[in-house]
């Protein structure tokens, strides 16, 4: 997973967590979205998110959360409902990240709906994480 949050003082991206099977073209990839987010350019991100694996995926994910604009929220409210599900739990974190009644809400309703007792146990602890 890769970390896109600012270092005020700098505003650079805080260097991505190493992953253990990351390729180069992944790295090159994780550091291009890093960028854009600091741009906070979202249509660009989701152009990557089209042709992009599950791993870098994510790292859109959370990237998108850092800039919260319409089209950003929208991705990872869509991909909230996501069947992969790493994608739906990192949408889940976007959300969380993201923190309006609006996303607390599609994540609550998840949790309602969810049939995998899995992923409804890591949501609620995400949940709850998030609350303290």
């Amino acid at each position: 997973m890769c970390y896109t949050e600012l270092i005020p003082e700098e505003q650079n991206p805080i260097l991505f967590q190493e992953t253990g099977g990351s390729t180069m073209n992944d790295i090159k990839e994780e550091s291009k979205i890093r960028k854009l987010a600091v741009k906070r350019k979202s249509d660009a991100i989701l152009k990557i998110m089209k042709k992009a694996d599950t791993e870098v995926f994510v790292c859109c994910l959370d990237a998108l959360a850092d800039i919260s604009d319409e089209a950003a929220s929208n991705e990872i409210t869509r991909n909230l409902g996501n069947e992969n599900s790493t994608i739906k739990i990192a949408a889940c974190k976007a959300a969380l990240k993201v923190n309006t009644d609006y996303m607390i809400t599609h994540i609550r309703y998840l949790l309602s709906k969810e049939s995998d007792p899995d992923i409804k146990k890591q949501v609620q602890e995400l949940l709850n994480d998030s609350k303290k």
